[in-house]
């Protein structure tokens, strides 16, 4: 069992997709997740339970994510969990403003799975080492050690030589990299003092307990010691730092993460969540008014066609067909004795045939084969035409009705294979294909309602449903695909880096026929076998040794799901 399985972590979204796409990602890796839809019940969820992490979007109903956050940190039962937005929007602004709430990261949309997986991987490591630190906090110790730190903890080093007139190069590359060390890893290299220095505290804690007035004056001298070697420590640190980021590392090599190229499907997808509906839908009313006098299917009842679903009183119609019939009766006798002529018999015929189509109006019956529901009226009832008594659905094949997003239209086109899930089968995929595609836009959220058709021979899709759906917009048997931060635009066109022969970083030329918002499809100049080399880092040019430091498998059949988002566009 992992050290983090278990953890309890909270996801504060109104978007209800992407939060079970997130919990069920943090279900697999052993998380326990649960998601919450407004910063109300969020606030609710934690003063409950307090939760080891909270992951939240900037605008969640009411108060927003800013404001959650800040009365997340006001509370000092609450102010220590790790918090991460998650958010579209990616202003500077907005980050800093994140972080000075007391955020401890902020995360762009969309994002790949693993790379969150990772996020909060380090962030409750890092919680459990401050955790498991007794005595004075990593936060207190950097405090005393700053006022102890002259304002340069660089000034410490041998002066380098100043740079010559008209020279290029900078006069201090040690000092740079020193300052440049420092300013990233100022808070981390005080944590990891406060961690070596931890057991240590925890005895003379231990101690001072037992002599509290021999304590007072020895503790303090030897925590001023310690500060003091805190600071001793960090200027280590940094001056090995330095020394290593001005050799680029061991040997001069730039450590990278590569994907292997091959040859594999390729599906991209769009996400959405549906309503499952009859393949046909129709109201049953009758075609007269009247008493209600039986009602012989209630909802979720299979029906026959030709079956009686319901009939009124008939007791007036009764009696005015038998007055039709003995009518006709007599005529028809008069007429073989040539007592009446036929056009009085036909008249005759056809009060006798009116009289019996009142009576068959009393009668409501099934039109098809299908299901009986949304009952809406009751034995005794009188009821007009206008009065719907329920409906009857068919299912021998149903159809999802899906909300797509104004941008995402140009997308879908009929006759697209559409995949389906629903809760009561997660684990049964059902097909179908786009049928219908609304002209208007409506609501707030200016959607158009896509209708897709399923086949539902076995029954197991019922009208009511919400469905999780994947419109297949793209795929490809065979290409080659690497995720979209391998590569990269310039003016001659898209070039991403390959791991070469003798272990150098390579530009090469690519072409891209189809991009994702995770993975772009290459059409030309790289070969299966290949190391990509992804997340490029900022030092990385063509000719740079590079040593390989993890291997991602190849991106193959659905991996632009990965994305929590949309779907990617064709490139000409």
């Amino acid at each position: 069992m992992k050290p983090n399985e278990g953890k309890q972590i909270l996801v504060v979204d109104d978007d209800l997709e992407l939060c079970h796409v997130i919990v069920d990602t943090l279900a697999e890796q052993g998380y326990r997740a649960t998601y919450v839809e407004t910063t109300e019940d969020a606030l609710k969820k934690i003063n409950a339970k307090v939760p080891d992490l909270i992951l939240m979007d900037l605008e969640v109903p009411s108060m927003g994510g800013f404001v959650l956050c800040q009365k997340i940190h006001e509370n000092p039962a609450t102010q220590n969990i790790p918090i991460v937005f998650l958010s579209v929007r990616d202003s500077d602004i907005d980050k800093k403003t994140a972080m000075s709430l007391g955020a401890d990261l902020y995360i762009t949309k969309p994002f790949r799975r693993s790379v969150l997986l990772k996020e909060v991987e380090t962030l409750l490591v890092r919680k459990t080492e401050e955790t498991d630190v007794i005595g004075p906090s990593a936060s207190h110790l950097q405090k005393i050690a700053e006022k102890a730190a002259p304002e340069n903890p660089v000034e410490a080093q041998p002066e380098e030589p100043k740079q010559k007139a008209g020279s290029e190069e900078p006069a201090s590359p040690n000092l740079k990299a020193v300052d440049l060390t420092a300013k990233k890893g100022f808070k981390h290299y005080f944590n990891a003092a406060a961690a070596v220095l931890g057991p240590m505290l925890k005895k003379i804690w231990a101690w001072s307990n037992l002599n509290k007035k021999a304590a007072i004056a020895s503790g303090f001298a030897l925590f001023l010691l310690l500060a003091g070697g805190s600071v001793s420590l960090f200027r280590y640190i940094a001056t090995h730092g330095s020394q290593k980021a001005e050799k680029g590392g061991d040997g001069g090599e730039v450590s990278v993460n590569v994907v292997q190229a091959a040859l594999a499907p390729f599906q991209d997808v769009l996400s959405n969540v549906g309503t499952i509906k009859g393949g046909s839908e129709i109201e049953l009313r009758f075609q007269t008014e009247g008493n209600i006098r039986a009602i012989n299917y209630h909802d979720g009842d299979a029906v026959r066609a030709g079956a009686v679903i319901a009939q009124l009183d008939q007791t007036q119609s009764s009696i005015k067909l038998d007055r039709a019939k003995q009518e006709y009766y007599r005529y028809e006798k008069l007429y073989a004795l040539g007592g009446v002529s036929k056009d009085r018999l036909e008249e005759a015929r056809g009060q006798l045939d009116f009289a019996q189509s009142e009576i068959n109006k009393t009668i409501l019956r099934a039109n098809q084969d299908g299901i009986f529901g949304g009952k809406d009226a009751s034995v005794g009832e009188f009821v007009t035409p206008q009065k719907k008594i329920g409906t009857m659905v068919s299912i021998n094949s149903v159809v999802v009705s899906i909300g797509v997003i104004e941008k995402e239209i140009d997308k879908i086109f009929p006759g697209q294979r559409v995949i389906a899930t629903v809760e009561t089968y997660p684990n049964v995929e059902f097909k179908g294909k786009v049928e219908t595609i609304s002209p208007l836009i409506e609501g707030g959220a200016k959607t158009v309602e896509i209708q897709a058709r399923i086949p539902n021979d076995g029954k197991l899709l019922l009208p009511g449903m919400f469905a999780r759906t994947r419109i297949v917009v793209y795929e490809a048997d065979s290409v080659m695909s690497v995720p979209n931060d391998a590569v990269e635009k310039t003016a001659n066109g898209y070039q991403i880096y390959v791991v070469g022969a003798d272990n150098k970083a390579e530009a090469r030329p690519v072409e891209v026929s189809y991009v994702s918002l995770v993975n772009s499809v290459i059409s030309k100049g790289l070969q299966p076998g290949e190391k990509v080399i992804i997340q490029k880092p900022q030092d990385l040019k063509a000719g740079t040794p590079v040593k390989v430091a993890d291997v991602e498998k190849p991106v193959g059949e659905g991996a632009a799901a990965d994305a929590l988002g949309g779907a990617g566009e064709q490139k000409p």
